[in-house]
């Protein structure tokens, strides 16, 4: 099992590495970046793009299927509803 390294000097590089791969994502600092690490950074943020994208639609399926639900309830409600009005005006008539 590879050992976890907690001292202070690893941890300060480690935290200055991603601190400059999430600069490079946002765009910026791209001047010393090669050709090979801009496609690299593309890649990368084109398959993050595309997980994002199937997350968003999976949201939207889930947000659909409720207002869904949410219809038929209401639809049910509103039967109910207009049943106990005919009822009511049934029973003042007679």
């Amino acid at each position: 099992m590879q050992q976890l390294e907690f001292d202070p000097p690893s941890l300060a590089k480690k935290i200055e590495l991603l601190e400059l791969s999430q600069r490079k994502l946002m765009g910026q600092g791209l001047s010393s970046c090669s050709f090979d690490e801009l496609v690299g950074i593309e890649n990368q943020l084109v398959s993050s793009l595309q997980n994002i994208r199937l997350k968003k639609a999976q949201l939207y399926r889930e947000h659909i299927e409720q207002l869904q639900n949410k219809e038929k309830d209401l639809l049910l409600e509103n039967a109910k509803l207009t049943e106990m009005i005919f009822s009511m005006v049934d029973f003042e008539s007679t």
